[in-house]
């Protein structure tokens, strides 16, 4: 690439590995270098602005691919954009916003940050100001802490979306619908594939196993589904876990998980019948098998 092809005031030092590209200001007494434009032999590309690292998104518009300039006429439009760039004396808000967010992404690559949550936080938050009101698009981490805010107070909740950018209530409300569906839902086509799956011949009695997990006591958020809520929308401390055995092959598979804030024997008595009346007609459940606790000697 000749100098004279670029736009003015861009001098270019080359080193083995990068290109590099410095618009320089000459107009006081002591030049300072105001912006840079790093190629590298992969083509892929770092810029900055009065010292100050810009994300590669700020010019995508620029690029057919967003990380790596393909032709030198993307090079000159990206440099002429840099240009424009520090030559303004205000920045627009979105640019100082980009540099922000690309200085906190660069803390979290650190392995020792501390407050790594906040500046998560943060980060999510200045990345949606970017974002057009009906693109938006939360990190599960957000819902689940949205979420959270939501169950401790409805009007909390609206107070705290005053200053910060949240899913708003009927999004939460939407994602909350399918949870009651789901808890204690017992995969049948799955059962009966398994027991058919057993050689002829072999029986179809079953011991059920009756356990509890304690929990965590954390919510998570995956496949559009709140995990370890319980049907009444609190944070579940036990996991009611209902398995079956068979008592002439290898076959063992958990029927059904139902998450409990408190578990109580006549609680257990109902979720146990409705699952052994579930299944009854895939399998014989000729015996339950359940530990020591306390619940579960009331229950028997």
């Amino acid at each position: 690439m000749k100098s004279a092809t670029l736009p003015s005031d861009f001098i270019i030092v080359k080193r083995d590995s990068f290109i590099l590209f410095l618009y320089i200001d000459v107009s006081c007494e002591t030049p300072s270098v105001l912006s840079s434009v790093k190629v590298k032999n992969d083509m892929t590309f770092e810029v900055t602005l009065r010292n100050a690292p810009i994300s590669p998104r700020k010019f995508r518009h620029l690029l057919l691919d967003p990380n790596r300039v393909a032709t030198i006429s993307e090079v000159l439009n990206l440099l002429a954009d840099v240009k424009s760039l520090a030559s303004d004396e205000c920045p627009s808000p979105d640019l100082l916003i980009e540099v922000v967010i690309d200085i906190i992404s660069r803390l979290l690559l650190l392995p020792d940050i501390e407050h790594r949550e906040l500046l998560d936080f943060i980060k999510e938050q200045l990345q949606l100001t970017l974002v057009h009101k009906q693109a938006k698009r939360y990190s599960s981490n957000m819902i689940i802490l949205a979420f959270l805010w939501h169950l401790t107070s409805a009007n909390l909740y609206r107070k705290l979306s005053d200053f910060f950018i949240l899913p708003t209530t009927r999004r939460l409300q939407q994602l909350y619908k399918p949870l009651a569906v789901r808890q204690g839902h017992i995969d049948m086509d799955y059962l009966t594939l398994r027991t058919a799956a057993q050689p002829k011949g072999i029986s179809q009695n079953f011991i059920m196993l009756v356990d509890e997990i304690y929990t965590a006591e954390r919510i998570d958020y995956v496949d559009g589904e709140f995990l370890g809520l319980t049907s009444e929308g609190e944070t579940a401390k036990t996991l009611l876990v209902f398995m079956i055995k068979s008592l002439a092959s290898k076959q063992k598979d958990v029927v059904c998980i139902i998450p409990k804030k408190t578990l109580t024997a006549s609680e257990l008595e109902s979720d146990f019948l409705s699952v052994l009346t579930s299944i009854s007609t895939i399998c014989d459940v000729k015996a339950v098998s359940v530990d020591n606790n306390a619940v579960n000697r009331s229950f028997r």
